[in-house]
């Protein structure tokens, strides 16, 4: 973090500062009012209305950008199962490294490694190559390949989920002031349901904001990073809405209940996999919508910045 801080201060000078002219989320919600459900063309100042043509297509280009949004929700979602069902999984796992135990928190380690790997390998080595060869992945395209991953990573962790509850041989694993039984599978078998994860952040998340940010004018990216940081937090609630409604056809009591306050006499195995398969019928939606999906380019939106 200091060292991005350093970064950050040292090219200062590179970044474009616009003074502020007011609140664009604002005139974006008073565009939508003022259509009156009759249509955009009610909002603008050549119809009567009260805002430039330049802000409503700028409200229209964003509103095309949505149905993509809400697809990412349900990414989301399965992302945020690194902090809470992967996390209650390794508890009950192997943590002995040398003469300690390895802290469960670390494994979140090799998402960001893959992340700092993959990265500088995509955009330096495989897209300039696929460009090359007239093969270059469309954002909405390499957004699905990471929805792919997260779908993946969910498989492996029920998998693995399956195998360490055969094997519960440690009796009274003392962690952070509690007491789990646990298998002898190291923790480090999550490795790839971690690394599978960071991968789709490469593609879904990074390609998510180059898509918002090339098909609105300059003047509405920050409604669209707005946008864009709120399908994550929705994605947290929806992570948490499953479990509710999988508690409720399954019981919150072994040995019926997927997910129960000890996992070791519950199904986790099941929720892991409900959780895949509802991220490939999300990326089977999101394929028929990426196929429909007609881009723009951005030089050609009526932009003004004061608009």
């Amino acid at each position: 973090m200091i060292l991005a801080l350093v970064i950050f201060v040292l090219n200062k000078s590179k970044y474009i500062s616009l003074p502020v002219k007011g609140s664009v989320l604002k005139d974006t919600i008073g565009v939508c009012c003022a259509t009156r459900c009759k249509g955009f063309d009610h909002a603008r100042e050549d119809e009567g209305g009260p805002y430039s043509n330049e802000m409503v297509n700028g409200v229209i280009a964003v509103l095309r950008i949505l149905p993509v949004f809400l697809l990412i929700i349900v990414y989301w979602a399965i992302y945020s199962q690194m902090g809470t069902t992967f996390f209650l999984q390794g508890e009950r796992m192997d943590l002995k490294v040398g003469s300690g135990n390895v802290p469960v928190a670390v494994l979140n380690i090799f998402d960001t490694i893959i992340i700092i790997v993959l990265i500088p390998i995509m955009e330096s080595l495989v897209y300039p190559f696929l460009t090359r060869i007239n093969r270059s992945p469309s954002h909405l395209q390499r957004m699905g390949i990471g929805m792919i991953f997260a779908a993946m990573a969910m498989f492996v962790a029920g998998i693995l989920e399956i195998y360490r509850k055969k094997d519960i041989s440690i009796i009274g694993q003392k962690l952070a002031g509690n007491t789990f039984n646990a298998s002898s599978i190291s923790v480090f078998a999550q490795v790839p349901q971690f690394t599978l994860i960071g991968a789709s952040e490469v593609f879904t998340s990074i390609s998510g904001l180059e898509f918002a940010y090339s098909q609105a004018p300059v003047f509405m990216q920050g409604v669209c990073m707005g946008l864009f940081l709120a399908t994550s937090g929705i994605g947290g609630y929806v992570a948490e809405l499953i479990l509710v409604i999988v508690d409720a056809v399954t019981g919150s009591k072994p040995p019926d209940s997927w997910f129960p306050d000890e996992i070791n006499d519950g199904k986790t195995e099941y929720l892991f996999f409900l959780l895949g398969i509802l991220m490939i019928i999300n990326f089977v939606i999101f394929a028929i919508v990426a196929y429909f999906y007609k881009y723009r380019n951005r030089d050609n939106y009526e932009i003004s910045i004061t608009a």
